[in-house]
């Protein structure tokens, strides 16, 4: 798998290059694709003793990026990840696509490896989050590292007064990626599988001076992990608001919700479950970023009288960057429902231009 992954790169990269410089005949600076170095290290306490995951520092990722312009419009995005999955690492192929960021002026296509636009930050790439952990409805209906997918999406800019874009996709999720019940350390968990069929409408609003609303609604229909041995469909909806107020350049503040439906078709009937997060952030400055996250989330399974069937999440967050790429966070949860405080410690580090934040 590792070989494979390399191999396909190096080819990507080459074709890559050689497309550039036959379009333009020359290979000018700004024409080499930008190379990026990512790295993830977390640190984890925990009041639970069966936490298999505390009392050590994790290198938890490492990602190489090559990013780069085939045409002024064209743009490829290749990302190869080293991820850890309980005592080991895995060679995982995260992004690798083709961007045609204007055709006829409003409408865009990708095709490649991506990661659809479900919700708000299941495309964004986990080091660019203002959280050390993933959101519980994310885990419970996305599975631990998100859905990804290989296809094509279409989107589409609408000429209105005010910013709305609709985009379309189909995807087939690779089956390294499709997680069992059985991953790691005994975590329960579940993703999708099989093909996926995804919409998503993104509406941004200037409702003030320097202040700005943005909406989403997003589905996506798929099959369960299970699909192979019984029925398992899938349909999961949801919808996003983001409101973000800039007061100088060092100054923001983040005001971020999502809240999601899952739908399940099993042998023994539907299953309806929901799950959300509120997220506020406070750049006070060039290197202080404060937050705060609040997660409820049912689990992914048919609903029994556990107490396990639903938890919630309260976190604080502590975020000190060096620079735009290099930072310190601090982080502490505490679980109402198991009665479990968490602290985590971790380091981001990067080079080129993949390592910046988005937002």
């Amino acid at each position: 798998m590792k070989k494979t992954c390399f191999v396909f790169i190096v080819a990507l990269f080459f074709v890559s290059a050689v497309f550039g410089q036959a379009a333009h005949k020359t290979t000018a600076a700004n024409e080499l694709p930008a190379i990026s170095v990512v790295g993830d290290m977390t640190a984890k306490a925990s009041s639970d003793e069966d936490d298999g995951e505390v009392n050590k520092v994790d290198v938890r990722a490492i990602e190489f990026a090559f990013q780069g312009y085939l045409l002024p419009d064209v743009r490829t995005d290749i990302i190869l990840a080293a991820h850890k999955h309980g005592d080991e690492f895995e060679i995982e192929l995260e992004e690798a696509n083709v961007t045609f960021l204007n055709l006829f002026n409003t409408f865009g296509l990708k095709a490649g490896r991506v990661l659809p636009d479900i919700g708000k930050i299941n495309k964004v790439h986990q080091h660019h989050w203002a959280f050390v952990d993933a959101p519980l409805v994310l885990e419970n209906f996305l599975g631990d590292h998100g859905l990804m997918g290989d296809g094509v999406s279409l989107s589409w800019l609408t000429p209105l007064p005010f910013f709305l874009q609709v985009e379309a996709g189909a995807y087939r999720i690779p089956e390294e990626h499709d997680h069992d019940e059985e991953e790691g350390c005994g975590h329960i968990g579940f993703s999708l599988a099989d093909y996926a069929y995804t919409l998503k409408l993104w509406a941004g609003f200037e409702i003030a001076a320097d202040t700005e609303l943005e909406i989403g609604l997003s589905g996506v229909s798929a099959r369960g992990s299970h699909y192979e041995h019984h029925l398992d469909n899938v349909k999961l909806a949801a919808a996003d608001l983001t409101l973000k107020s800039v007061f100088s350049a060092y100054q923001k503040i983040i005001f971020r919700n999502e809240i999601f439906y899952l739908k399940r078709e099993l042998p023994i009937g539907i299953m309806e479950n929901y799950g959300m997060y509120s997220y506020l952030g406070f750049d006070i400055d060039k290197y202080i970023n404060l937050g705060a996250r609040y997660d409820w989330s049912e689990n992914a399974y048919p609903k029994t009288s556990s107490k396990h069937d639903k938890e919630s999440r309260i976190a604080a967050i502590f975020t000190y960057s060096f620079s735009e790429a290099t930072k310190l966070r601090l982080q502490y949860n505490y679980i109402p429902e198991r009665e479990t405080h968490e602290g985590y410690v971790q380091v981001l580090f990067g080079i080129g231009p993949h390592s910046h934040p988005l937002e």
